[in-house]
């Protein structure tokens, strides 16, 4: 993520201090990952919940980034 801009990550499997890190480094670049169902879902947001990141940061991972990474009006079906 630092080296190269169009790099993004995303949480499942990791531990708080990775999401702390990624954030330090550009919270615009992260992505929710629950990896179900091999890891727990209710587990993977607790994880993202317990990071010591700002409100408006978790706001991001959990859903802002997707949606401006992904906007619904470029979808096609």
């Amino acid at each position: 993520m630092e080296q190269f801009n169009n790099v993004y990550v995303e949480t499942s499997g990791t531990l708080p201090d990775f999401i702390e890190r990624a954030v330090e480094i550009d919270e615009d670049r992260i992505l929710f990952g629950s990896d179900a169902p091999y890891y727990r879902y209710a587990i993977q947001m607790a994880i993202i919940n317990a990071s010591e990141i700002t409100q408006e940061a978790k706001q991001k991972v959990f859903y802002e980034n997707f949606e401006t990474l992904f906007p619904k009006d470029r979808i096609t079906h």
